[in-house]
């Protein structure tokens, strides 16, 4: 049994206890990460951390959430007084943009889990929205294409204060997967796919957790300092990235460098009396998709 097949497992047994009953569906979508970008292109790929959203629809207007991670969390607010701009959490932004286009929809009954914190570099954030927005849409069986979906989701996500939910990250955690890219043109918003297996050419993408937090303008002086290591110690590229209140690094890494470059990136910061940083390196990638631990069936994302 693979940690999906786990995470699945704990996520039914906390929607059963907290609302009463197994969830209608459960729905999965990747974090991402900014590979490249600049003023005109950005190129996001998916990660194998993400999250999970089980959901059932309620016969009331309540929008009720609660996280598996945080069992003492709980957020629920009426659909009349939802708004994007005010919403308490990142699924409530979701539900409440999808209502304010006038998707038919009632309560929902919601439960999260996700495999990583935020503000490390998986955008679990982007995850939690992509997981929410495809759980909606398909327990109401709303008629919202992909493309728009996207759209709706980097847009409540930046109104929630997500500043990383670009139409990149968001239609790379909901439409990419192991051998494509997707490609978000800033200058016409329109997204398109490049092929990209780092898997089967035997390259890992590893995140660097600075472990630094708090709002800036530009990357910082651990982030350079992380970014030169890893080149010197053999990454084919690496940039400083944000997510949240954290500032990471991505880097592309041949399989038998990562080793090393954990080590170099390690070394400096060790150097530097700094806090030493935390690693997530990605191998295969799940695609956003539906899943059932009981009936061991998914669905993935139509593209």
């Amino acid at each position: 049994m693979d940690d999906h097949h786990l995470v699945q497992g704990l996520l039914d047994s906390v929607h059963a206890g907290v609302y009463g009953g197994a969830a209608a569906e459960s729905w999965n979508a990747p974090g991402a990460v900014p590979l490249l970008a600049d003023d005109s292109f950005e190129l996001c790929f998916p990660v194998q951390f993400g999250a999970t959203v089980a959901i059932d629809p309620r016969a009331d207007d309540q929008v009720a959430v609660r996280w598996a991670n945080k069992l003492a969390e709980f957020q629920q607010v009426s659909l009349d007084e939802l708004t994007v701009g005010a919403a308490p959490t990142a699924p409530h932004a979701v539900v409440a943009a999808l209502r304010e286009r006038g998707c038919g929809l009632g309560g929902v009954a919601i439960t999260v889990h996700t495999d990583v914190p935020h503000d490390v570099g998986a955008a679990a954030a982007v995850a939690i929205g992509s997981a929410t927005a495809l759980a909606v849409r398909s327990v109401y069986a709303l008629e919202v294409a992909d493309d728009d979906l996207v759209e709706l989701v980097a847009g409540a996500l930046q109104v929630f204060g997500v500043a990383e939910a670009t139409l990149g990250m968001v239609g790379a955690s909901m439409l990419g997967s192991s051998d494509r890219a997707v490609v978000h043109d800033r200058r016409c918003g329109s997204l398109t796919f490049a092929p990209f297996d780092p898997d089967s050419a035997r390259q890992r993408i590893l995140v660097v957790d600075t472990e630094i937090r708090g709002s800036r303008t530009g990357p910082g002086v651990e982030q350079d300092v992380a970014v030169a290591a890893a080149i010197g110690a053999g990454a084919l590229g690496a940039r400083a990235i944000s997510d949240g209140l954290g500032a990471p690094v991505v880097a592309l890494v041949p399989i038998e460098r990562v080793r090393p470059v954990r080590a170099a990136v390690n070394r400096e910061f060790l150097a530097r009396n700094w806090r030493q940083p935390r690693f997530l390196t990605t191998a295969q990638v799940r695609t956003a998709q539906r899943t059932s631990h009981e009936r061991g069936s998914s669905a993935a994302v139509a593209r």
